[in-house]
């Protein structure tokens, strides 16, 4: 069905995609798809198939490989495989499967850096839509986590993230409240420690060794709060957790915004040492985590303060403290991005890290 780079691009393209986005993109289990790829899946299984294009499109923009240069942008790099997808099925009789929900994790992640980027949200909410039905928003996986279930969390977690965030971008409300799902959290281990051996469980990250996936956990609850934010202060209706007739309009968004506030500035107390912002952070997968969870926070205050900056005269006590904020939120932002443009050797990879959900 699907026409594929050549073999040796193929595999150029993998490796680009697993050094350069999955760090950022936790949602593939590198031994297990590249298992895949040689036992030849993606010629037999048709989702798998699709799976790979979107993965090699994706990591294209990263590519310097002629082949690809001479014929494509790096805003349009890919596109001769990601145009061959059919991202809609012709029915939904059969249950959606962990390769198609990961196709849509990926085609959102290559549709974002085009100019189709409203279409993301729609697969983004069918996405999620497929993962409801098949009841992952309620996967409790106790002592018995193994390497599918895992998947299936990762695909939740990052569908919803980009539900909330993108939603948030575009003015639309979320598919999916946080009260209605309780899913475990991904588990912080590394690829390489998902099997068991001789001398470990699965699933054992070894101490003293700090998981990537330390990021994803700090990220999803900042994303937490952007939906607390999309919820209350973007509402059509007041929730019910701020219906009170004895405040004012005024006092009724000085509360939400304060509290807003506390619990960012809580998120960014509890982070690691590991994971705050350093400019001179010689690790450059470390130094790209922190500076997507730093700009990624400064764009929450944004949101969450650009509605208090223009008010009635009545209204200046409580729309002043908002412009500093939103102020000191942007200039924060240039100042992150102006050090990983000095440390990136490529503009372009610069722009994805800082934009990377915003």
């Amino acid at each position: 069905m699907y026409t594929f780079p050549e073999i040796d691009l193929l595999w150029d393209l993998l490796r680009i995609y697993f050094t350069e986005v999955a760090p950022y993109f936790p949602l593939l289990h590198r031994p297990t798809f590249e298992k895949a790829v040689i036992n030849g899946r993606h010629l037999l299984d048709p989702s798998f198939g699709a799976l790979l294009l979107a993965v090699c499109a994706v990591a294209a923009r990263d590519s310097q490989d002629l082949r690809i240069l001479k014929q494509d942008t790096k805003i349009t790099a890919g596109w001769q495989w990601f145009s061959q997808i059919r991202l809609v099925r012709p029915n939904f009789v059969e249950p959606t499967s962990v390769h198609e929900l990961q196709l849509y994790c990926v085609s959102y992640l290559y549709l974002r850096q085009t100019n189709m980027f409203d279409s993301a949200w729609s697969l983004v909410g069918l996405g999620l839509r497929l993962s409801l039905d098949r009841g992952i928003h309620r996967l409790k996986t106790s002592k018995s986590r193994d390497a599918e279930s895992e998947l299936w969390i990762r695909i939740f977690w990052i569908l919803r993230n980009a539900d909330v965030l993108q939603g948030l971008s575009l003015g639309r409300p979320a598919a999916i409240d946080s009260e209605h799902f309780d899913l475990d959290r991904p588990v912080e281990c590394d690829d390489g420690y998902w099997e068991k051996t001789e001398h470990n469980e699965s699933f054992t990250q070894p101490p003293g060794k700090t998981s990537g996936l330390s990021f994803f956990t700090h990220y999803n609850k900042l994303v937490d709060i952007a939906a607390s934010v999309q919820r209350s202060v973007y509402c059509v209706n007041e929730v019910p957790e701020y219906k009170d007739d004895s405040l004012t309009p005024v006092e009724r968004n000085r509360k939400k915004a304060m509290q807003h506030d506390s619990a960012l500035n809580h998120w960014l107390m509890s982070l690691p040492e590991h994971l705050r912002w350093d400019p001179n952070q010689p690790d450059k997968i470390r130094l790209n985590h922190s500076a997507i969870l730093y700009t990624t926070f400064y764009w929450i205050q944004l949101q969450l303060h650009k509605n208090f900056l223009f008010r009635q005269a009545s209204d200046n006590q409580q729309g002043f403290p908002s412009f500093a904020i939103c102020a000191n939120a942007a200039r924060s932002t240039v100042r992150i991005s102006q050090v990983l443009h000095q440390r990136s050797k490529n503009r372009f990879e610069v722009l994805v890290r800082v934009r990377f959900t915003l």
